[in-house]
């Protein structure tokens, strides 16, 4: 099954240049982990590089292409 509801925006606006308009929203069943990388050379003297990535998982049945995601703990 597949739940969706509407947001209603009241916008009262004294002048009649364009505006900008944000919605956020929880989602279930979405999360994210973080991920490390860690690269070391051949010699005990070569540097040892690090990488954070995250491991994003999404189950709620939406569409997210062109989706921005901010990440939070």
């Amino acid at each position: 099954s597949r739940v969706e509801r509407d947001a209603v925006i009241v916008v009262d606006k004294t002048k009649a240049d364009a505006g900008k308009i944000r919605l956020n929203y929880m989602v279930e069943q979405a999360a994210w982990r973080p991920e490390y990388k860690f690269r070391a050379g051949e010699k005990a003297t070569d540097a040892i590089g690090v990488e954070y990535l995250a491991a994003i998982t999404q189950q709620s049945g939406e569409d997210w292409t062109g989706v921005n995601l901010i990440l939070s703990t």
